[in-house]
């Protein structure tokens, strides 16, 4: 017979991280190509995530060299944070008019989204109390815990590619 010894549930207070930037260059007519492309697939993910929109595979850019560009200009934006992590995953998704984001979070150090248009439905952050319209070639990043989402587009399409980073330990090398 097993004993629980100790159980409790407790939130705590914790620092987290959040940027906002803007990207001098994107190719966007490249990157909206492409998620129109990966949305079609067969593996799409289309409303089956908190994305009640159209979203490619969840590894979708993870190997896409235009992408990893980003990545860099992050790694110099950022080299604090970004340098001592690896892509674990990178997806695109399309929202049109009433399309919508349920509130969540990621099980990741770092998350962050690349918008390649400019919308005015804004992205939600209810624990930093913060609202913050999308704009082209503006991302977003923060630790992956900071719950966010969106309500009902009240225009479209929006075109964003969201990604996941995860820590590398120098054990893991």
């Amino acid at each position: 017979m097993k004993d629980i010894i100790r159980h409790f549930e407790k939130g705590i207070i914790k620092n987290v991280t959040f940027v906002q930037g803007r990207i001098k260059e994107v190719n966007t007519d490249y990157f909206i190509n492409r998620i129109e492309e990966g949305i079609a697939q067969n593996d799409n993910l289309n409303g089956q995530t908190n994305v009640k929109g159209k979203m490619t595979s969840f590894k979708f850019f993870n190997n896409d060299k235009e992408f990893h560009g980003i990545l860099n200009y992050l790694r110099e934006d950022l080299p604090m944070v970004v340098q001592k992590c690896t892509l674990e995953d990178a997806w695109g998704i399309k929202c049109e008019k009433g399309d919508w984001t349920k509130p969540h979070e990621h099980n990741t150090m770092w998350s962050g989204i690349v918008y390649l248009n400019d919308n005015e439905t804004p992205l939600c952050f209810p624990e930093l109390n913060l609202e913050v319209k999308p704009r082209k070639n503006e991302y977003f990043f923060f630790n992956g815990i900071i719950q966010h989402g969106t309500s009902p587009l009240k225009d479209g399409p929006k075109y964003a590619i969201p990604f996941n980073l995860i820590e590398v330990k120098e054990w893991d090398k």
